[in-house]
């Protein structure tokens, strides 16, 4: 019997803030068995006896997905479990038709992350696992088992992503986008098509733009220079009120205003928050202080980063009795832990406590509608807190949890000397997830390392765009030179929207 971990973790393949991720090709049988066992075993050890033995599959649009499909189908059967193929759906469209059915579901996606890797998000029957499930999950034991040749099983249901359709058409009022012209950047997004059908369905005219037959990869924490012009191409060209997208596996939104101008994924979960009447809001340290200016919650709960600390936040908030509990994530990733009802429409919105990107775009979409806004004037009705990402690619986990730590040891001072240098004096200091760093004049930069690939990554705020900017270039200007003695000077700065 070989431990879980022995096996992931001889390669590249680690948990990390959303799943398991790493090279695709390190996806093999054995990777596989291994993972779906310590799964299928740790949901067994925690439910009573009798559970159907059925797990629902999907996955994006990358050239590997289909084969680690076909091998999560072959362990299940190994282990004596059906598989139910739903084909090419969003994340939160799997998520959402298992847990409808109380049986779990693996989906098979890296997300934004670069075509050459992969990852597999699991979920119980009430939805997303959590940390102590990873944990176990690892420390189970599994015989190799004989290699086989998997293929591929026939998508046995086509209704998942109808049912995704649906649940938005239903939840939001009639015609609720009506007079609204709406781009769709498709890329290689697995639910393209089912967030057209969604926008049109609410009354919206739509037109789906710049799709790929091969893997793009759109992080919406961290745009490139291609994704920026894009969008503001499309706006020249079709006079849209906005420019809507996912990323690879539809559970983070993008939205632009009329100009082609993408909106931050922390200004979009507020703007989504504040439509649905949140009354406890979760989300990560890394989302901008625009939330707390805005006072519009009863509560405000802060995490580190990844779905799951946020998922396990809101699930708190329910159990000791909080109403209209809602999270999301600043790469715009919203997740419900209460059912709403949205104005006056026909049906609720059941519960998704996982990340989705179709109903923030619905959202934003809905209030500058019923307001008669722009959605460059709906942005300005938030307060004027301005956030930057970017990042170092190609800097090992290991090398930056070494340098914070050593940062972190030197405390306060050493962390303004690292980021900011004896540019301004610091106010505070905060190591919930990696190192923040608040100035006297309240702008803030933060460090972490990234938990789903080699990258280092910044965040900063201030009171305007331009100090924003100039805060990420200056920072990440001295993390590259900061480790230039111990990795080649060819490591990318990716340093979006500006």
């Amino acid at each position: 019997m070989v431990c879980v971990r022995e096996i992931l973790e001889s390669g590249s393949l680690r948990f990390g803030t959303s799943g398991v991720r790493g090279l695709a090709c390190d996806f093999d049988e054995t990777a596989c068995h291994a993972l779906l066992h310590g799964f299928l075993h740790r949901l067994a050890s925690t439910e009573p006896s009798g559970q159907r033995r059925v797990i629902a599959l999907g996955g994006d649009r990358r050239a590997s997905t289909p084969a680690i499909v076909a091998s999560l189908a072959a362990a299940a059967e190994k282990l004596g479990f059906r598989s139910i193929n739903l084909g090419v759906v969003p994340t939160p469209a799997i998520a959402s038709w298992a847990m409808k059915r109380r049986i779990p579901a693996a989906m098979v996606t890296g997300s934004h992350i670069p075509a050459d890797r992969n990852g597999i998000k699991l979920f119980g029957r009430a939805g997303e696992i959590g940390k102590d499930d990873e944990l176990a999950i690892l420390d189970a034991h599994v015989d190799g088992g004989a290699r086989t040749s998997p293929t591929l099983p026939a998508i046995e249901r086509a209704d998942a992503g109808a049912a995704y359709v649906e649940r938005y058409v239903r939840a939001f009022p009639e015609a609720a986008l009506v007079g609204l012209r709406i781009g769709v950047y498709g890329h290689s997004a697995a639910g393209r098509e089912h967030l057209c059908r969604v926008l049109e369905g609410l009354g919206a005219r739509v037109e789906l733009l710049g799709c790929s037959d091969t893997f793009v990869a759109v992080d919406t924490e961290a745009l490139d220079a291609r994704d920026i012009h894009l969008a503001a191409s499309f706006a020249r060209q079709g006079r849209f009120d906005a420019i809507v997208s996912t990323d690879g596996d539809g559970d983070r939104p993008l939205v632009s205003d009329e100009r082609g101008v993408w909106l931050r994924g922390d200004v979009l979960g507020l703007l989504c928050a504040r439509y649905v009447g949140a009354s406890t809001v979760v989300t990560p340290i890394t989302s901008s202080t625009a939330l707390e200016h805005a006072r519009l919650c009863d509560e405000i709960v802060r995490t580190r980063v990844g779905s799951p600390y946020v998922v396990a936040a809101m699930a708190e908030a329910v159990r000791a009795g909080r109403r209209r509990v809602v999270g999301y994530e600043a790469n715009g990733g919203f997740l419900t832990a209460s059912d709403l009802q949205l104005e006056d429409a026909d049906a609720c919105l059941p519960a998704l406590p996982t990340r989705d990107a179709t109903i923030v775009i619905c959202a934003v979409l809905r209030e500058a509608r019923r307001h008669g806004l722009r959605v460059s004037e709906l942005a300005r009705s938030i307060p004027p807190r301005f956030s930057k990402s970017g990042r170092l690619s190609g800097f090992p986990t290991e090398l930056s949890a070494r340098r914070l730590a050593r940062i972190r040891a030197e405390g306060i001072e050493g962390a303004r000397r690292a980021f900011v240098g004896d540019t301004e004096a610091a106010r505070s200091f905060d190591t919930t997830d990696g190192l923040r760093l608040v100035l006297a004049s309240g702008d803030v930069v933060h460090v972490r390392p990234s938990g789903n690939a080699p990258e280092l990554r910044c965040y900063t705020e201030a009171a305007s765009d331009a100090r924003a900017a100039q805060l990420l270039d200056e920072t990440l200007g001295r993390l590259a030179r900061w480790r230039m003695g111990e990795l080649p000077a060819t490591a990318d700065v990716s340093m979006p929207g500006h």
